[in-house]
């Protein structure tokens, strides 16, 4: 990996875990009580925490020293610029394009989700984090049953953070199915659906009843179960771009036009519809939400607006700024335009920010 590429990723993502970090969520309290859980300090366990265990429990090992919620903001911080690398070593394997790489790695470090949450009190940054190493490991899933059986068992315990991750445990098992390796792709899918489904239950958690009673529950309490908002086009885009970004959903567009490479068309059809399917499918549906695309667009995106770039600066008078240029306006609007609405989920009152500049979330120390 380039360092000057291991640099930025790492400076952007510091920059922004730092500014938006600790933020407590509506329901961030149901994991806290999770992690007392763990801790042995309550006797029952909410619903949430026993399907999404895994960061509750990594918490216990800080949350005497630090508090609970700080625990939850600092794991995340650090899996900040980690999650940016693996999108980066992601979009390489995908593309063999360094530059490519780095693009996508911004755009999904300064996209509206990862901003708002990405070092926050809450579950999503751990579960951003997996969803992308789980894509990165099923690229080698077909490789051996040895291979199969390792990746599983990582891909099955990194889907205790978060349902995020079931579309590309998919993805791995299809890819090892497409190459006629059906013993490695059952080892996979096998030893990874285990932990999912294993450990909820073993914590006591029905987890029919928590798909479909409890979400669908919720969706009804906020409106968002009318069929009109769940399949209405123009609010699934809007949500896309809105919990994404414009440049990001610009570039896949481009991205998708473009590109010519088959086997990458190929990859993308099964990434993106595995997780497009999931979307239409989860319920409630928010732009939140749509972090579970990011290890199936950002690549797409990234060969999009590196296009982009190269088209502007070969345009009459356009071509008075350098591709370089071009690239580092369009990746600073975006930067900014994407920070501005997450600050709009802050002042909102949707998320609770840390103090005490509205819009941001800063750290005691920063203050």
């Amino acid at each position: 990996m380039n360092k000057k590429h291991l640099t930025i990723i790492v400076a952007i993502a510091i920059i922004e875990s730092l500014t938006h970090f600790g933020v407590i969520a509506a329901d961030s309290p149901h994991f806290f009580h999770a992690t007392e859980y763990f801790l042995g300090w309550r006797k029952d366990l909410p619903s949430v925490g026993a399907v999404r265990p895994l960061l509750p429990f990594l918490t216990t090992t800080l949350a005497p020293l630090i508090g609970i919620s700080m625990s939850y903001a600092v794991i995340n911080a650090i899996l900040y610029p980690i999650s940016g690398i693996i999108c980066y070593k992601l979009t390489q394997r995908l593309t063999k394009n360094p530059l490519v790489s780095l693009i996508s790695s911004v755009m999904f470090l300064t996209s509206v989700a990862m901003i708002a949450f990405g070092a926050s009190a809450y579950y999503m940054g751990l579960a951003i984090f997996s969803e992308l190493l789980v894509a990165l490991l099923a690229l080698d899933v077909w490789r051996s049953r040895l291979n199969a059986l390792f990746r599983g068992i990582i891909s099955g315990i990194l889907a205790l953070s978060g349902e995020a991750t079931l579309p590309y445990i998919l993805f791995g098992g299809i890819l090892a199915l497409q190459r006629r390796k059906y013993s490695e792709a059952m080892t996979y899918l096998v030893f990874s659906a285990l932990p999912p489904l294993l450990v909820p239950t073993l914590l006591g958690c029905n987890l029919l009843q928590f798909y479909l009673k409890l979400n669908i529950g919720y969706a009804k309490s906020i409106g968002y179960l009318d069929l009109a908002h769940w399949f209405d086009p123009f609010t699934r885009i809007k949500f896309l771009a809105a919990g994404t970004s414009l440049l990001m959903l610009t570039g896949l567009i481009i991205g998708f036009l473009v590109d010519k490479n088959e086997d990458r068309a190929k990859t993308f059809y099964t990434m993106f519809g595995l997780t497009l399917l999931a979307w239409l499918t989860w319920v409630p549906s928010e732009r939140r939400h749509v972090y579970i695309f990011y290890p199936s667009i950002s690549w797409m995106s990234g060969i999009g607006v590196c296009w982009l770039c190269e088209t502007l600066n070969q345009k009459p008078i356009l071509n008075k700024l350098s591709f370089k240029q071009w690239l580092i306006i369009l990746l600073a609007l975006n930067a900014l335009l994407s920070n501005l609405l997450a600050a709009q989920w802050y002042v909102g009152g949707y998320l609770h920010p840390l103090g005490p500049i509205p819009g941001l979330s800063l750290p005691t120390f920063l203050e």
